[in-house]
């Protein structure tokens, strides 16, 4: 009848051998990353404290600054450079083509990031801290 075939001889989990393809830049790649990752979501915990400690913990004018997109977008960084390390040690079809999928979540959550980051400031100084700090809203 029919052969069953066991799930380690898949084509998909196979070794991947690619000559030309060179280790070190890989690895500088993905370190760089997650330093970047690790960058952002430290700035982005900074800046949420200091807000938070600043303003009382509220007078909010600008949600995206609580959704923290930092720290997403640096979580993805930090996702994909480790998962580019890995691609170095076991090189497999499925672990290339994740890695490839999460560089690409990781640069649209990178582009997300900066969006929302204009949009909190284009709004310029909140009108919080004319409350806050007790200035004139007439200007």
């Amino acid at each position: 009848m029919w052969e069953m075939t066991p799930a380690v001889n898949l084509k998909s989990n196979c070794n991947v051998d690619y000559p030309g393809m060179r280790v070190l830049p890989i690895r500088m790649c993905s370190v760089f990353c997650i330093l970047c990752g690790i960058t952002s979501i430290s700035t982005q915990t900074a800046a949420l404290a200091i807000f938070l400690e600043t303003f009382d913990r509220h007078y909010v004018n600008f949600p995206s600054d609580f959704v923290g997109p930092g720290i997403w977008g640096g979580s993805f960084d930090v996702i994909a450079g480790c998962l580019g390390i890995a691609v170095t040690y076991a090189r497999k079809k499925t672990l290339l083509v994740s890695t490839v999928v999460m560089a690409a979540v990781s640069i649209f959550a990178s582009f997300s990031t900066s969006l929302l980051s204009a949009g909190a400031a284009s709004l310029g100084v909140y009108s919080s801290c004319y409350r806050k700090f007790g200035y004139s809203n007439s200007i």
